[in-house]
């Protein structure tokens, strides 16, 4: 990545702006936020100052700032920087982001799919991440998919593998896609069962019209 000098100051928290995170949310901030009220911000956000002199663009940091907001702080340590290159930006917050628990598929394959528009292959993505080709081929064969697949597997309904185990052939059957869409939407404690269930079926139903050649994907 680019090297670039670095200086460190207390930023109020209305000067700060997320802007282009990979991940669409911060995700539950609870328990953050009351470490945060009790100890403050430990670690400093990385940021990068707009042209206009007046807002600064978060570029690591998005849940710390989310919970300093949350726990109503006014400023927060920031890191200021350069703007690095997209390419860059993507990286720095993959690195930050991949081990969380909480981190959605479908973001990680969102930034994949960024950064094979800036020229990296899947290679060059795994190796930048410490992942396997696998890891990321599998992640962007998410985005392919039907709305309510991608939603079960967004919200842990399903897993990865569950989701991949449904056959490209039958991603345009309406009929058992408004079946799984109507069960997501409805909610219940059932929903995790009833969906592995429904992608079980597709499974087979699959396998059964391709002749058996459809392989299944386990989950990575």
């Amino acid at each position: 990545m680019t090297q670039t000098r670095q200086r460190f100051a207390v930023v109020p928290v209305a000067q700060l702006n997320i802007a282009g995170n990979i991940r669409r949310d911060a995700g539950d901030i609870t328990e953050l936020t009351e470490s945060v009220a009790a100890y403050g911000i430990l670690e400093p956000l990385v940021a990068c100052p707009n042209p206009d002199g007046k807002t600064i663009d978060v570029l690591m940091g998005q849940r710390r700032l989310a919970a300093a907001r949350a726990a109503g702080l006014t400023e927060v340590p920031v890191i200021l920087r350069a703007r690095p290159p997209e390419r860059d930006r993507l990286l720095m917050q993959l690195a930050e982001n991949l081990d969380r628990a909480d981190m959605s598929p479908i973001d990680e394959a969102l930034a994949f799919q960024a950064l094979a528009a800036h020229q990296m292959t899947q290679t060059q993505i795994a190796k930048a991440i410490h992942r396997s080709q696998t890891y990321v081929s599998f992640r962007m064969q998410l985005l392919a998919m039907p709305d309510t697949v991608r939603l079960a597997l967004d919200v842990g309904w399903i897993t990865i593998g569950d989701a991949l185990a449904v056959p490209k052939g039958l991603w345009g059957d309406k009929a058992a896609v408004a079946r799984l869409a109507k069960v997501i939407r409805e909610g219940g404690p059932a929903v995790r069962n009833w969906a592995r269930a429904e992608i079980r079926r597709l499974d087979q139903a699959g396998k059964k019209t391709t002749g058996g050649k459809y392989t299944q994907a386990r989950a990575i």
